[in-house]
Parts: C-alpha cells; structure tokens; sequence
C-alpha cells in the first residue's frame, strides 16, 4: 500500500489520506487509526478556496459520485460523469459556492447541485460551465449559451462556443 495523491488533496482534513492498495484508492483516518470510505477506482479533488471539500470517485464499473472528506457519498455513484475531467486530473466545471458542477446520466449532460439535485436537466450532448453565471450546452450539434435557470441568453447557435474564465 501507499500514498495516493498530493498532500494539498487533504489539507481541510489533515487526518486523513488517500491510500491506493493493488486497484482500489480510498480514505484512512490515521488519528483514528481507521479506513473511513469505501474502495473507489479513482479519487478526484473538488476545492473550494484551496481546500478539497469533496472527491469525484470512480466506482470498478466506470460510475461516479461524490463523497466528502468524511469518506461519506453526498452524490450516489448513478452518473456517467461529473465536472469537466481534463488529462492533468484536476476537475473543472463546477462551483461549489455556486453549489453547481456538470453531469452526465443516461448519455446526456445536465448539472447537479452538490446534494444530486438537478438544476440543468440531463437534456443535452455536452455542456461546458465557465465559472460565472452561464453555461453552454450543446443541443444537435449547435452551441447555445444559457443561464443557470436553463434559459437561452443567445437564439443563434454556433459551431464553437468556448467559455473562457467569466466570458464566453
């Protein structure tokens, strides 16, 4: 076994680590001297200003969740995918003071609260979130912009539509 991750993963919680032993990651309180999650296949980190709050987990049929610091799941591994996950590893596309962060179920994107509460229903086939107060989504091959109440911003669609920071 060893010690899977970044220190920086666990700096909200310094009691606990993210250990990886054969194929399966996940939380060992060492103040309690305990494992305090389940097997996961993979850990990924949500921050919130500089500290993890919650982690994507990856279940060993490819499924996702998300579990807090506590090794606790707040979102039950029922999606196909959660954020935006980019090769470095770090997970983008979410807010958590927004409470916001892009899903996938049933084939097509949406957005969950941090509870698993929709708030952009599971409707389309990709969605990017900038961080600000739209998101973009796409609908049979064209971009649309919309706020977070799921309202077109913009009627046209376009072939490109790339959120960058707070613009878009």
């Amino acid at each position: 076994a060893y010690v899977y991750g970044r220190y920086e993963y666990f700096s909200s919680m310094p009691t606990v680590i993210a250990i990886q032993e054969n194929d399966n990651v996940f939380l060992y309180d060492y103040t309690l001297k305990k494992v305090i999650s389940d097997n996961y296949k993979q850990l990924q980190n949500i921050k919130s200003e500089g500290d993890t709050v919650l982690f994507i987990v990856t279940t060993e049929l490819g499924t996702v969740g998300l579990m807090n610091i506590a090794g606790e799941l707040v979102v039950p591994t029922d999606y196909e995918g959660l954020g935006y996950s980019i090769s470095g590893g770090d997970v983008s596309d979410y807010d958590y003071k927004k409470d916001i962060i892009t899903a996938k179920k049933n084939g097509y994107w949406g957005a969950i609260n941090f509870k698993g509460e929709e708030i952009i229903p599971f409707e389309y086939e990709d969605i990017y979130y900038n961080g600000y107060n739209g998101i973009v989504v796409c609908v049979e091959g064209y971009w649309y912009l919309h706020n977070l109440n799921n309202n077109r911003l913009i009627e046209d669609g376009f072939d490109i539509m790339i959120p960058i920071k707070s613009y878009v």
